[in-house]
């Protein structure tokens, strides 16, 4: 048993310093500036009482890496994981304050959400307009899929 063990912190320790190589490293780009700055094309909040909305990180491209979705009042937006802009939708979009009244529990935080909900393969964008719509959208394009 002792061996058995001895063998697995062996493995343990070869992954973790191939993982740590230079050539790992090699496949991360490198940003001018550190951390990556990204200026957002969405109109800034108007005071701090309306500083409600927030960011998320999901991978919306398929690329492997967190893409950047963004809410502030009116505006919900998709950055790339480098600072494209993938899309901007003018929106009524619900963000923060509590959701209880609006059939969702707690606090309703950024008011995005990113998952594969069709089993495409694919993330879809969700979020929830001050109608009480949610909207789904294609994550790559933005493209609305549906809305109930």
């Amino acid at each position: 048993m002792q061996r058995c063990v001895s063998i697995h912190v062996c493995l343990l320790a070869i992954m973790i310093a191939l993982a740590a190589s230079p050539a790992a490293a090699a496949d991360w780009p490198q940003y001018e500036s550190n951390p990556l700055e990204i200026v957002l094309d969405i109109p800034p909040i108007p005071s701090p009482e309306e500083s409600a909305g927030g960011v998320i990180a999901a991978d919306v491209t398929g690329d492997g890496r967190m893409d950047y979705l963004v809410t502030v009042p009116g505006h919900v937006a998709c950055y790339a994981h480098d600072g494209r802009k993938l899309w901007v939708h003018s929106v009524d979009v619900q963000v923060g304050g509590s959701s209880e009244g609006h059939g969702l529990p707690g606090h309703h935080g950024p008011g995005v959400q990113a998952a594969d909900i069709n089993g495409d393969g694919a993330t879809e964008v969700l979020f929830l307009a001050q109608d009480s719509t949610l909207h789904v959208l294609a994550g790559l394009t933005g493209q609305p899929l549906w809305s109930v």
